[in-house]
């Protein structure tokens, strides 16, 4: 049996309802890169009793994004957004309460059963969902900034859900001309996302101190950079200047494009790559692509899956028209729901059905059965 909490002495709840009991069944991801823990706990007095646990410590995690996150999780409200139902802190830690989704993230089904992508019609079910999801957003005023198969969350009963709701902001809107104005910000927290990023974000990354943010991010992340590689990333960013255009609403849009990718081939586009190549390919307008039998050519390194498959034209067409280097010639969400490849959904379906060899989380006597964590792995609810 797992560990029971019930009367939590110095807790403090952001919502008007007790401490609530639960017990613990295992960990099931990580979070914040690591920085927090992910448990499936199972809730006193809950229909379905299950929930998403995330422990986040403020000695390792600024306070203020947790904030932030809380704020937008209570504030936001649609069917495909990850929902809220409590949190509290004790000492040092923020205990943030979401409900549980049994198939986790899409990252968690690609990585444990298709390795070489999902199935197509799982894909435009996933689709539709996000874009609903990312259009309510975009009618807040909001872009998301964190589109990626590891904040989206499934149940097998075919419910999707957009999470990584810390990485949000709003856009101002002018008073005079009522338009709304760019955004020029580049933290840190956008930096462990390069591979989602559309080209008009990293742009604002060529200001000295959001280079500085992108190089301790790098360095976070492992990559070496020695004398000569730092001359090429400041020349490559500097390269791109700091625009005045900014970044807006269908920055989202090619993320969204990035997810598509990833989704069918399995991995993002860029992620065999040095980060300072892909932010030069980024920077020159590289368009990724699907992997099947129209784009590979002899000689291409791919599975021979990705190579026996054709994806229809019009899952070829929208990924592209998400992927274009040129915010303009983007389609805003609200058409991309009227793309054929979107409007070829017609009913949503279970997973089961669509993603056979996926499992759900199975809790057998108060226990995770047959479940492994991995460090590289998040549910989805860790990173909100």
């Amino acid at each position: 049996m797992g560990y029971h909490f019930s009367s939590l002495q110095g807790a403090r709840t952001t919502t008007p309802m007790e401490i609530p009991s639960f017990t613990i069944c295992g960990q099931i991801g990580r979070a914040y890169s690591g920085l927090a823990d992910v448990l499936l706990v199972k809730r006193e007095g809950k229909a379905g009793g299950l929930s998403a646990l995330r422990i986040l410590s403020t000695e390792f995690i600024d306070y203020e994004q947790i904030k932030k996150e809380v704020w937008f999780l209570r504030w936001l409200s649609h069917p495909n957004i990850i929902a809220f139902e409590c949190a509290f802190s004790v000492d040092a830690d923020v205990y943030v309460l979401t409900p549980f989704y049994d198939l986790c993230s899409v990252l968690r089904v690609i990585q444990a059963h298709y390795k070489h992508g999902i199935p197509e019609k799982a894909v435009v079910q996933i689709l539709k969902h996000v874009l609903l999801a990312v259009q309510y957003l975009h009618e807040q005023n909001i872009v998301h900034r964190s589109i990626r198969c590891s904040h989206i969350l499934l149940s097998s009963n075919g419910a999707v859900k957009l999470a990584g709701l810390r990485h949000c902001a709003f856009l101002r809107r002018n008073e005079i001309t009522e338009a709304h104005e760019p955004l020029h910000e580049f933290g840190p927290e956008l930096a462990e996302g390069l591979l989602w990023l559309a080209p008009e974000i990293l742009k604002q990354a060529s200001n000295s101190r959001s280079l500085r943010s992108l190089k301790k991010v790098l360095f976070k992340l492992h990559i070496i950079l020695n004398e000569t590689s730092n001359k090429g990333m400041n020349s490559t960013l500097i390269s791109w200047r700091a625009d005045l255009y900014g970044y807006g609403l269908l920055s989202d849009v090619y993320s969204i494009g990035i997810t598509l990718c990833e989704m069918a081939n399995g991995f993002p586009p860029f992620s065999d790559m040095e980060r300072l190549q892909m932010l030069y390919e980024k920077s020159k307008g590289t368009t990724p692509r699907l992997l099947d039998s129209t784009t590979l050519q002899e000689g291409d390194d791919a599975a021979s899956e990705q190579k026996r498959r054709t994806f229809t034209d019009s899952f070829h067409n929208i990924t592209n028209i998400c992927l274009k280097p040129a915010s303009e010639h983007r389609w805003p969400v609200a058409r991309l729901l009227t793309h054929p490849f979107v409007r070829s959904m017609k009913k949503t379906r279970s997973f089961n059905d669509l993603l056979p060899h996926a499992r759900p989380t199975a809790v057998r006597n108060g226990e995770l059965a047959s479940y492994s964590v991995s460090t590289s792995l998040e549910q989805g609810t860790g990173e909100l």
